[in-house]
């Protein structure tokens, strides 16, 4: 019997057909795989510190941070520290560059929070001019970092811009992952530095620092008028022309640090005994501030009444030194715990004054005392003043 051709092709066609449909649909399905967003989680970032793996897409990123969208369509910031690693379908440019600074930074971290702040300046130190100036995380990690080291190591006149960052950068809202752990540096009502009174050790330090003050480039009230009392300060205590800034009707947001601020250094100046009348000691800090302040205004005037060739016939030279000296020493004495800068320079600035008056023998047993509670201190420093 002959089969008819159409009976005996019938079922090849139809395999045939069969086969092109099913590779047609595997081919739509790619290309839908391929065309999906990056979104369904074709980058994955790991991180630091026990935090947990983000898997979605990298929308951008910038010097600070990386900036994903999670697989469950949540947006996350990831600052440069806390990223160990990035596997992506297309990374940024300069990712090992981006991954080394970060670790760096994360190094410098977990070394200040251990207490080796040599080694953890030396890491924020290295990246702070590129990045203290931005308005991110990052910025605030270095600022602050860098601060607290200096703080530690009591070289105050290299802490003064990481301090004036730290205070802008705070105004914007921004924190850091230690906030929880280690006791502020900025007091929150005033927006000033208690470890950091505009008060100076004498050296080729602060006339850097002075330099690098005044090239700031700020705009909001309350750094920017801090930065103008700081400078003021550094010049004179480097015998240069200092306007004193006055807080005006636009500083009113910053009013309470700021007005604090022209109290104490009005105090300093000898310009006004009153200045420091009046609510001053509602703090702890703003006690010893108060009373470095009238310290050293105490002892610049002894100091000049005992040079004086013809002073009055009823000054008391002994008295006065005494009196700066007693001032002074309250820090050491109350304060040495809380605010160790403020304490060694009224230590060092009583001795001055002691010498200034003949009294050298005293002023070795405070110098000696100086030397041995602050060894490796700047203060300590045979050429400092």
């Amino acid at each position: 019997m002959t089969v008819p051709p159409d009976a005996r092709t019938a079922p090849q066609g139809r395999l045939v057909a069969g086969v092109f449909v099913r590779l047609l649909a595997a081919a739509v399905v790619l290309a839908c795989v391929a065309a999906r967003p990056a979104a369904a989680g074709s980058d994955t970032i790991e991180r630091r510190g026990g935090l947990s793996t983000l898997v979605g897409s990298i929308l951008r990123y910038d010097e600070g941070a990386l900036h994903v969208r999670t697989t469950s369509g949540l947006e996350v910031e990831v600052p440069w520290d806390e990223v160990r690693s990035v596997e992506a379908a297309r990374p940024p440019a300069d990712l090992r560059r981006l991954l080394e600074r970060g670790d760096d930074l994360w190094r410098a971290r977990i070394r200040l929070q251990r207490g080796a702040f040599g080694l953890a300046e030396e890491g924020f130190a290295r990246h702070f001019d590129d990045l203290a100036a931005g308005d991110h995380r990052l910025s605030l990690l270095v600022a602050e970092g860098l601060l607290r080291c200096r703080i530690v190591r009591g070289d105050n006149a290299a802490a003064v811009v990481p301090m004036i960052h730290v205070v802008r950068l705070r105004t914007l809202g921004l924190g850091l992952p230690w906030d929880r752990e280690l006791p502020p540096v900025i007091d929150e009502p005033t927006g000033l530095c208690p470890m950091l009174p505009p008060a100076f050790v004498g050296g080729s330090g602060l006339e850097r620092a002075l330099e690098e003050v005044e090239a700031l480039r700020l705009v909001a009230p309350l750094p920017l008028g801090i930065a103008r009392r700081y400078a003021a300060a550094i010049r004179r205590e480097l015998g240069l022309p200092a306007a004193a800034p006055q807080t005006t009707p636009g500083d009113e947001a910053a009013s309470a640090g700021l007005l604090l601020l022209d109290r104490m250094l009005a105090a300093a100046a000898g310009d006004d005994p009153m200045a420091l009348a009046g609510p001053v000691q509602d703090a702890r800090w703003r006690e010893a501030w108060a009373r470095l302040f009238v310290g050293l205004a105490a002892a610049r005037a002894a100091v000049e009444g005992a040079a004086d060739a013809e002073p009055p016939p009823s000054a008391d030279p002994d008295a006065a030194v005494d009196r700066a000296v007693l001032e002074l020493l309250h820090l050491p004495a109350r304060f040495a715990a809380d605010l160790p800068y403020a304490a060694g320079l009224a230590l060092r600035r009583a001795a001055a004054c002691l010498d200034a008056a003949g009294r050298a023998a005293e002023a070795e047993r405070l110098r000696t005392d100086l030397r041995r509670r602050w060894a490796g201190h700047a203060l300590a420093a045979p050429g400092a003043r």
